[in-house]
């Protein structure tokens, strides 16, 4: 397979491709250092001097250049052009952004699969805000600081945040715990001689009135 470049020219570096380029059109070019095709979607690993660049080529995007991909075998030397993609940490199957019903259908099923072992969550309702809180209980229990859920969580105030000491059992004990009561020694009280010259040495008070 053998294309020419035509009036294509080099703009980035694999290696130098960062997040401030999401939304650029930029174009590769180097060897195919790996590729996998995960079930329409083809994944090629583009390497060049400066260090490595993952290309996805999406059939609903651009058909004639997945078609190209999928003929792809390493070690090839190719060209690429596209649009650099935002940095998205969980992304489909078709290599889009996840979206908040996407992440729905994925929870949903793993809940009917755990399901299968725990009856009890059949019974639950189990969505992610649930799990947002789960986590943010979890952070609490392992750092006991309220200050990092809050910055997990992106609370605007730390007021917000508080709901998770209430609803921790774990944070109740240990301030129980740290109140520790004053030890206390038993034992006989002996008075001290400087103690004892300064009762006798008071006076007595006398009543003036006659007795009967």
């Amino acid at each position: 397979m053998t294309e020419g470049l035509g009036d294509w020219t080099r703009t980035h570096t694999c290696g130098e491709l960062r997040a401030a380029d999401a939304g650029r059109t930029v174009t590769l070019m180097g060897w195919v250092h790996r590729r996998r095709d995960h079930g329409g979607l083809v994944f090629l690993d583009l390497r060049d001097r400066t260090g490595l660049a993952q290309c996805v080529f999406n059939p609903a995007t651009s058909s004639g250049a997945h078609g190209r991909a999928e003929a792809v075998r390493g070690e090839f030397v190719l060209a690429v052009r596209g649009t650099v993609p935002a940095p998205d940490v969980f992304v489909s199957a078709r290599g889009q952004p996840l979206t908040r019903s996407g992440f729905e259908y994925i929870l949903t099923k793993h809940v009917q699969t755990a399901a299968t072992s725990c009856p009890s969550l059949s019974a639950k309702r189990i969505s992610p805000h649930v799990l947002r809180h789960t986590c943010a209980l979890t952070v609490l229990q392992a750092t006991k600081d309220l200050r990092k859920v809050s910055l997990w969580l992106g609370h605007a105030h730390m007021q917000t945040t508080e709901m998770y000491t209430r609803a921790d059992p774990s944070v109740k004990l240990e301030a129980l715990e740290a109140m520790i009561a004053p030890k206390l020694r038993s034992g006989r009280f002996k008075a001290t001689d400087k103690l004892i010259a300064s009762l006798t040495s008071r006076p007595v008070m006398r009543s003036n009135r006659p007795s009967r």
